[in-house]
């Protein structure tokens, strides 16, 4: 898809599907192949920001480690031109280490939204945020308030 098509809603709809569908089948390379060479992006459970595919295939990486079974779902999805703002949820069981903790064997479920920014058919720019004080509660580390 070239970028001119990429400014339809179905086009843009498609590439999000794709990633939920790859990130779900735990296909790292598929997931890497969404990205652009030049992507940049910041996740908020995540020191360093993303800039192109190693980092993204890293942090993707680290996340099938600690969460062999993760499962994203999509709860809403608003798209504007090339840009596309996910609400979602991921589910999964605390199996490696993560953000420097230890496996605790808890299932957890994680809220976030992403906003995305695609050119030429491709993620460019990402923005994930999600609710790492709910994980810290979920295993534990962080007290109810």
């Amino acid at each position: 898809m070239n970028s001119a098509t990429m400014n339809g809603s179905t086009e843009v709809q498609s590439l999000i599907d794709e990633l939920i569908a790859a990130w779900n089948a735990h296909d790292v390379d598929r997931v890497i192949a969404l990205y652009d060479g030049d992507y940049e992006g910041q996740d908020v459970g995540e020191a360093q920001r993303h800039r192109g595919r190693d980092s993204v295939r890293r942090s993707i990486c680290g996340y099938f480690h600690a969460f062999p079974d993760i499962c994203l779902q999509v709860e809403s999805v608003k798209l504007c031109r090339n840009e596309a703002v996910l609400i979602w949820s991921a589910l999964g069981t605390h199996r490696g280490m993560f953000m420097k903790i230890p496996p605790t064997g808890r299932e957890v479920c994680i809220h976030g939204i992403s906003v995305l920014t695609i050119e030429a058919g491709l993620l460019r720019r990402g923005l994930q945020f999600w609710d790492v004080a709910g994980f810290l509660r979920t295993i534990n580390l962080l007290p109810e308030l």
